[in-house]
């Protein structure tokens, strides 16, 4: 019963990272590939860390190779998770410590 538990939670937590990647990339290429202008284009956001939690919870429930490679593919593409969100971070520190 566990098993198929963390299986619901990696794809309801794999889809919620995919609605994250396609919110922050793949909807703004989408835009400019229509012809439409920059200023025409209204970012929606995500669900921050939701997908990124679920699959978390399911790794920790599965634990096996496969789930384990899936979830951290889900967690390095999801945009909206921790990852993302400490990278982005420390890039942003250390450009600030540079210019000044």
């Amino acid at each position: 019963m566990t098993f198929y538990i963390g299986i619901i939670l990696l794809c309801f937590g794999g889809y919620i990272c995919g609605i994250n990647v396609y919110c922050s990339h793949i909807r703004y290429a989408i835009h400019r590939q229509r012809g439409k202008d920059r200023d025409e284009f209204t970012s929606p956001s995500g669900v921050p860390f939701v997908g990124s939690l679920l699959v978390i919870i399911a790794l920790f429930i599965l634990q096996n190779n496969i789930a384990l490679y899936i979830g951290l593919f889900l967690l390095l593409i999801d945009t909206s998770g921790p990852l993302w969100f400490l990278g982005t971070t420390i890039y942003y520190e250390l450009i600030k410590k540079e210019k000044g």
